[in-house]
């Protein structure tokens, strides 16, 4: 009897022991949900580039680069945007945290979870936003199995970096400044957000050190191997070998010149010492930056004009005047035009006032959602009028509209008939013959149009799409320069361009195509420059010139950017010919 007891402990004991094990192996093999985080300009975003080079899962939905994260942001749109309507609803911004954000977010688990459902349920994946340092302990009840990988930054130097891309931001945008001006009308602003950001890392890495990564900028620009250290932390397979994508850069720290309240600059000190402790390598730390003398001096306001001056000079460089006259003369053109084709679209004059009716009769059951309806006018009005232009084009948008492709071919070919030379026209079956999936037919079709009028934006757009989908991207590369050479300031086509680099892994170029695509928005503001000296006047006085010498940096690379690209779009051309 005892032996059948010991031999029942011991198969009692040898199952319990399987099942552990089983369960624990089973947890082991749960891909990891990886949070990264930090204050902004800390270098989450290469942090979250190496990661992903080294084979984390990032979404397919990852914001595109701009010229102060020109690599990209790693950050998945979904995520970003789900973490500004956290905040909304706390009425906040990101520049406007407060403390305990995490504990006040109700009734976004399930918008969280299908962004999450996205992600391939079979690898560790990993999701990048500043803001969600603010949220730590919110996701980490929501994931399935979290961990956190945290970059820190000494506080002047996000202090300056912060400041740089407001100043960009306002460059850019000077017609939507209030934001970008916040950091250069308050000088402790940075600072303080940059307290609340790492005391919420710190209380996080504290309470989860086991799942946890704490690393400074400065050891990653030092050659840190983070996929390494985390597959030793986590059991990840991540590739070590991998390129980092990390560009090294001046790492020295410039000092703060303005004046920091005492109890605020021993928080920042000894919140930056707490970082260090807790850092998980064993690198150099984050280091105090030589004191710079603040600037005590009362400020003149004479020596802005020289600096003034230069902005004006750089403004005429990139053609950015006054354009208010200009704008006005061509809606007004435009609106004449509009006028003239609407009249000349009313049809035969036997029939002109039944046709009228009839178009006018079928616009309105469009409108209404009737198109049932609204064919049976146009038909009518096409059968009164058998050359009128306006009824087939209804007819024809009518039936691509309803996904009717081959009738849509149908009637744009009647009009082509009727007008061979109308590009529109053309543009329109070229569209249609690319949604019936036939993609030589369209291509041809854009060829043709492109023969009459070659400067046609939408055509060429629609070209650059065509080869793009063929997957011959140095063709639509070429085909857009070679549009851009002969129609410079084609928005639109700049934006293509931007694409087209950065799907060639171009950064550099799709870099200076974006800037080149943001002077194109600048020119076509009214009283830019008006905006310029308005925004510099809202500052402090002695942050004026620092912020008009930000400016004018801004605004020589763009003019160097642009001309760089006008001329390699005008030796694309010469080539061409």
């Amino acid at each position: 009897m005892p032996s059948c007891n010991f031999s029942a402990r011991w198969a009692f004991s040898i199952l319990a022991r399987y099942f552990l094990l089983r369960g624990m192996s089973t947890k082991s093999q749960t891909p990891y949900q990886i949070i990264i985080g930090g204050f902004h300009r800390s270098g989450t975003s290469l942090t979250t580039q190496y990661l992903h080079h080294a084979g984390l899962e990032l979404g397919g939905t990852l914001m595109g680069a701009n010229p102060s994260n020109p690599d990209g942001h790693f950050e998945d749109r979904d995520i970003v945007e789900l973490h500004k309507r956290m905040l909304a609803a706390n009425h906040r911004d990101w520049y406007t945290p407060g403390p305990g954000l995490s504990d006040n977010v109700q009734g976004f688990d399930e918008q969280a979870r299908d962004i999450l459902q996205k992600f391939p349920a079979d690898r560790s994946m990993g999701f990048k936003d500043p803001r969600s340092s603010l949220f730590l302990s919110w996701w980490h009840r929501l994931l399935d199995r979290p961990a956190a990988v945290f970059v820190f930054r000494h506080y002047a130097a996000c202090y300056h970096s912060l400041r740089s891309r407001q100043a960009q931001n306002l460059t850019f945008h000077p017609e939507r400044h209030a934001d970008a001006l916040f950091f250069w009308q308050q000088p402790e602003l940075a600072l303080r957000l940059w307290l609340d950001y790492n005391r919420a890392i710190i209380d996080y890495v504290k309470r989860h050190r086991e799942t946890t990564l704490l690393v400074s900028h400065g050891s990653l620009l030092n050659g840190l191997n983070l996929p390494q250290l985390l597959n030793r932390k986590l059991g990840m397979t991540l590739d070590e070998n991998c390129n980092s994508g990390i560009r090294l850069s001046d790492s020295s720290i410039p000092g703060i010149a303005e004046p920091i309240d005492l109890a605020l600059q021993s928080e920042l000190d000894a919140t930056l010492a707490t970082l260090n402790e807790l850092s998980s390598t064993e690198a150099e730390p984050e280091s105090q930056p030589a004191q710079s003398q603040p600037h005590r001096n009362e400020p003149n306001p004479e020596a802005l004009l020289p600096t003034l001056q230069n902005m004006e000079i750089l403004c005429d460089g990139l053609r950015i005047k006054k354009v208010a006259d200009t704008l006005d003369s061509v809606q007004t053109e435009s609106a004449d035009k509009v006028g003239a084709e609407n009249a000349s679209d009313t049809g035969l004059a036997d029939h002109s006032d039944d046709v009228k009716q009839l178009l006018h009769w079928g616009k309105q059951h469009k409108n209404a959602g009737h198109p049932s309806d609204a064919e049976a006018c146009f038909i009518k009005a096409q059968q009164l009028a058998p050359r009128n232009k306006s009824a087939l084009l209804h007819l024809a948008l009518l039936a691509r509209d309803g996904r009717q492709y081959r009738k849509s071919e149908s009637y744009l070919q009647s009009l082509i008939d009727l007008v061979p030379d109308n590009v529109s026209y053309i543009l329109y079956l070229a569209r249609v013959q690319n949604e019936l999936g036939d993609p030589q037919n369209a291509l041809a079709t854009v060829q043709r149009g492109l023969s009459r009028q070659p400067a046609h934006e939408a055509l060429n757009l629609l070209l650059v799409e065509l080869l793009q989908a063929e997957g011959r991207y140095q063709d639509a590369k070429e085909a857009c320069m070679k549009a851009l050479a002969a129609s410079p300031e084609q928005e639109k086509l700049i934006k293509a361009m931007v694409q087209l680099a950065a799907r060639t892994e171009d950064s550099a170029s799709a870099m200076n195509w974006f800037r080149r695509s943001v002077v194109m928005r600048m020119r076509q503001q009214q009283d830019y420059r008006l905006s310029l000296r308005h925004a510099i006047n809202r500052v402090r006085e002695n942050q004026q010139m620092p912020l008009l010498q930000q400016i004018c940096t801004e605004l020589e690379s763009l003019k160097a950017s642009v001309s760089c690209d006008e001329t390699a779009a005008s030796d694309i051309t010469r080539q061409k010919v």
